[in-house]
């Protein structure tokens, strides 16, 4: 990891002895300060080889934000950060939790263990912020399935994925965000606080067995 140091901030001080405003030199603005941009190596150790993983395959990595867009000159790759490395079950596989430091972007990546090629699974940008307090559960149900939070439709909400398919099955919805989900022991459910927008909490369980082995409906229940 490499780090960087930001611009100090001038913050005017406006009560002094002479009545005259001062400068206070001020730490760097939020995402410019001590920020880190990650590197990522794989140990083989029956070949007792180290290699490493091509993160330039990250989408997005130059763009812009929205109030740049006017700008005409040549998009800077922007840091990012490595959150969280999640191995599968059977060690095949490899989640990379990845954050732009802008805040901007956050992707879930999967590494393949047998090549060490990186390939998107999930990509959120949100032109505000990517709000990484929430969508902070993720983890994998079997060998090839990965659940996580996202807010791609403005909520914080459950999904899952089959990362051989890519494809992306949505558990939650509705205008309320899902947190501090866990996952049962035996996989087959998950538990989770919503929140309402009239701030009433409540404990659901999500059932991931079929409909058909499915004790009772709907499926989410108060627990």
């Amino acid at each position: 990891m490499k780090y960087s140091r930001g611009t100090s901030t001038d913050v005017p001080n406006y009560v002094t002895e002479n009545g005259y405003t001062t400068n206070i030199n001020a730490r760097a603005k939020v995402g410019t300060e001590g920020q880190v941009s990650s590197e990522l190596f794989l140990y083989d150790r029956q070949r007792d080889t180290v290699y490493t993983v091509n993160l330039s395959v990250i989408p997005g990595l130059t763009d812009k934000p929205a109030y740049q867009q006017n700008d005409t000159s040549k998009a800077a790759k922007r840091d990012f950060r490595i959150g969280g490395l999640h191995w599968s079950p059977d060690s095949r596989y490899v989640m990379a939790d990845i954050r732009s430091n802008d805040s901007k972007d956050r992707w879930l990546m999967l590494l393949d263990a047998a090549n060490g090629q990186l390939s998107t699974l999930d990509r959120q940008r949100n032109e505000a912020w990517v709000n990484y307090s929430i969508i902070n559960d993720l983890g994998w149900l079997n060998d090839h399935t990965i659940w996580y939070q996202s807010e791609a439709t403005g909520y914080a909400h459950l999904y899952t994925m089959d990362v051989r398919a890519k494809t992306q099955r949505q558990l939650t919805s509705g205008n309320y965000e899902v947190q501090q989900v866990s996952l049962s022991n035996d996989k087959n459910a998950f538990t989770c606080i919503p929140t309402k927008p009239i701030r009433v909490w409540l404990n659901f369980t999500a059932s991931l067995l079929p409909a058909a082995k499915q004790r009772r409906s709907p499926h989410w229940k108060a627990v």
